[in-house]
């Protein structure tokens, strides 16, 4: 079984990774998603975004929340080392340092 979902953007379909890959700096987090293969990354801003509202909010994903409920997205900010995420405890975004430690979670275009 696998989770899909479609980037609202380009219409395109994502397969969503089952699992987290666990807690890691936003450096961290693109090798761990590059180790995968396969064309594994991490989601965009826009992708995790739709991840929380139809996966997580729909009970599917099995995402971790209790603590650590941001998830990286590939996004960066631009004026700062920081990059964009979703805290799923609530869907809001945030910014944070990329040496913060947070969720992955693994994507792929379809």
């Amino acid at each position: 079984m696998s989770l899909e979902t479609t980037n609202p953007i380009n219409g395109k379909k994502i397969q969503v990774a089952l699992q987290d890959l666990g807690l890691m700096n936003w450096f961290d987090a693109n090798k761990a998603c590059a180790a995968l293969g396969r064309d594994w990354r991490l989601p965009t801003m826009v992708e995790l975004e739709v991840m929380y509202k139809e996966l997580h909010l729909k009970g599917k994903g099995n995402f971790r929340l209790g603590g650590h409920d941001f998830y990286w997205s590939s996004t960066e900010w631009q004026y700062d080392p920081e990059a964009w995420l979703v805290d799923f405890a609530n869907g809001y975004s945030a910014k944070l340092p990329q040496d913060d430690n947070n969720q992955v979670r693994a994507v792929r275009d379809l």
